[in-house]
């Protein structure tokens, strides 16, 4: 199954307490239904990534998927800011900072989101 461009995908840890979190906040906030959102431990999520040819050791990284482009980190994080409602939006502006400070912050919240936040034994999908 192969598929297409026109999706917009957010890939995350569905593991991961803080990811399953901020799906469900991206949920809440988004302007109108943009996005498609697909736990990497998925079979649909296994498939995304090899057909990106998204590198399966970053399994630390969301991934945002818009009009086939790939967004990774904070790059990630700021497409899909862009999307929410106001005042939520307001996340995006911090895309001024340089990337590899924000990619910074991130890989540390990252490296330690299972040890602040926990980790499910289960893999939630989001409620939609």
């Amino acid at each position: 199954m192969v598929i297409p461009d026109q999706k917009n995908i957010l890939l995350y840890d569905g593991c991961c307490k803080l990811c399953s979190s901020a799906v469900q906040w991206v949920q809440k906030y988004q302007k109108k239904p943009f996005v498609e959102f697909v736990s990497m431990q998925t079979a649909i999520g296994k498939q995304v990534i090899l057909q990106r040819g998204i590198n399966t050791a970053d399994k630390d990284t969301v991934v945002f998927i818009l009009n086939g482009q790939v967004y990774k980190k904070s790059k990630a994080v700021f497409k899909v800011a862009s999307f929410l409602k106001p005042p939520m939006s307001f996340l995006r502006y911090f895309s001024f900072l340089p990337l590899f400070f924000m990619d910074f912050l991130y890989d540390l919240l990252a490296k330690y989101r299972y040890r602040l936040f926990g980790r499910k034994e289960v893999c939630v999908l989001p409620e939609k």
